[in-house]
């Protein structure tokens, strides 16, 4: 939602913010990925709209929606990077991938820890 927000000039992202709250139904957001095997695999993540949502952009507090979607598990709701760790799991993807593609990279770096995969931080060189 910020990246949407943030193509307009400040002093119209208030009313982007409330045009957003109202027409959001649901967002689809994808992340290819190579596949160990060939080819390639798409992460997703998958977040409906609500009322809940509309209060959380209008109110500018988009940094509530990963628990907003992590609640919505049940009515069908997937994290990116809940995503990328089913296709680790499952042998799709390497763990760099997962940890490259990640929104939360340090949580990414420990879970991945806690599967036996030790990568190195990125010292930003």
């Amino acid at each position: 939602m910020d990246r949407i927000i943030n193509v307009f000039p400040s002093d119209r992202q208030e009313g982007v913010r409330q045009v957003l709250a109202t027409v959001v139904q649901a967002v689809l957001s994808q992340q290819l990925l190579r596949r160990k095997k060939g080819g390639r695999v798409a992460a997703l993540e998958v977040m409906f709209g609500s009322p809940t949502l509309a209060s959380l952009i209008r109110e500018g507090k988009t940094t509530q929606i990963k628990g907003y979607i992590s609640t919505g598990k049940r009515r069908g709701m997937i994290g990116m990077d809940n995503s990328l760790r089913t296709l680790f799991l499952d042998g799709d993807i390497e763990a760099e991938a997962a940890l490259e593609k990640a929104l939360d990279k340090d949580e990414m770096r420990s879970w991945l820890a806690e599967q036996g995969q030790e990568l190195e931080a990125d010292d930003g060189a």
